[in-house]
């Protein structure tokens, strides 16, 4: 008997257009026996991009085609974020409506574990760092994580760090003068909605880092490294009265300068960080994830680091890989041997033959000769 497993990410139990719910990148991932079998996301199904809501049609999909019911389904993980809580803290409302989708078969994962999941289980390592970062993860009593670092070895994941509100908020300070030197590029632009910004305006400004120079403008100093005493682990701090004053400059000096200037001190002080990691803590290779894991300046600037000998981010860091690390997780909860190798291609959503093809070119009326 096979053992069927969906990986879930979406709103449940909330509007996700919501001002305050938002949510992004819905989708669905589905494994058989520990192989991936697919992953798709509902945004490629209902054509509006990164819409969050439950995905219903990927979970359609994946079924589907390979001709199974909910009923099949032996496990569910879902993965949370902000407006979800954390495995031990689901709202009652959410875990509700989430148990309604699969009566008694749902279990819930961590935002960034399943984002650490995907990141070193998808690599062709053995033995590495595992690094994942993004705005903001799951939500805690204590706080919202922004970041996870940790140890891959032989096929399992070891935590070391889980950074909190307040501490490793890379991706947040990068966002926020994204935002802002888009708003200076583009002055007319309204953002239909504010969270929709954050999703957009990262990598375009990223690609407009490229027509500045860095060294035409005084630091920023945006981030330091601290030592902590009580993890005996480096700590990046953001010094936020400075992020103020970045966005305010862009306003009258060269935009492409000032976002040159934010990537390049983006990617010293990650490589600093790294850099000031405990001997017995580091490794020659290192996996990444999580919506930073997207910038590839940054990841290059790593990769020519003298310490690493090679780097690893899948081509779905972002959230948009969540289910696929959700589905992860529950494998490993239940010691069900995971097929690596089937975590590699990128080529994870449904196949169109000729028919399909042939179909769509009718429907427009177009030749298919």
């Amino acid at each position: 008997m096979s053992c069927n497993v969906l990986g879930l990410y979406g709103a449940v139990g909330w509007h996700p257009s919501a001002s305050d719910k938002w949510v992004h990148s819905s989708g669905a991932a589905l494994f058989r026996d520990g192989s991936l079998v697919g992953a798709v996301s509902e945004e490629r199904l209902s054509r509006v991009k990164h819409t969050g809501v439950f995905p219903e049609r990927s979970i359609a999909a994946l079924l589907g085609g390979e001709g199974l019911a909910r009923s099949d389904i032996d496990h569910v993980g879902f993965a949370t974020c902000i407006h979800s809580g954390s495995e031990g803290y689901i709202p009652e409302g959410v875990k509700q409506s989430a148990e309604r989708e699969f009566p008694g078969k749902l279990e819930f994962v961590d935002h960034h574990k399943s984002h650490a999941l995907l990141a070193y289980l998808s690599s062709p390592f053995d033995d590495a760092m595992v690094l994942t970062f993004d705005g903001a993860g799951s939500s805690f009593p204590s706080g919202v994580e922004t970041s996870f670092y940790g140890l891959g070895l032989r096929g399992q994941l070891y935590p070391l760090i889980h950074s909190l509100t307040g501490n490793f908020g890379l991706g947040e300070v990068y966002n926020a003068l994204c935002r802002a030197a888009y708003l200076v590029k583009v002055p007319d632009y309204r953002p239909p909605n504010a969270y929709l910004f954050m999703e957009a305006a990262p990598g375009k400004i990223m690609g407009l880092a490229a027509y500045g120079s860095a060294e035409k403008v005084e630091p920023l100093n945006l981030f330091s490294i601290e030592q902590s005493y009580d993890t005996g682990f480096p700590e990046i701090v953001v010094h936020w009265d400075y992020v103020e004053i970045a966005a305010k400059m862009m306003v009258e000096a060269n935009v492409a300068d000032i976002v040159a200037r934010l990537q390049f001190e983006f990617e010293q002080i990650l490589c600093e960080w790294l850099a000031a990691m405990p001997t017995w803590a580091k490794r020659p290779h290192l996996c990444l994830g999580g919506g930073c894991a997207l910038n590839i300046l940054a990841n290059r600037r790593i990769y020519d680091s003298p310490d690493i000998a090679d780097v690893w981010a899948h081509p779905a860091s972002s959230d948009t890989g969540l289910p696929i690390g959700a589905a992860l997780a529950v494998l490993r909860r239940r010691s069900i041997g995971i097929d690596r190798d089937s975590l590699r291609n990128p080529y994870t959503g449904p196949d169109y033959g000729s028919e399909d093809i042939d179909r769509a070119l009718d429907k427009f009326g177009i030749c298919s000769e």
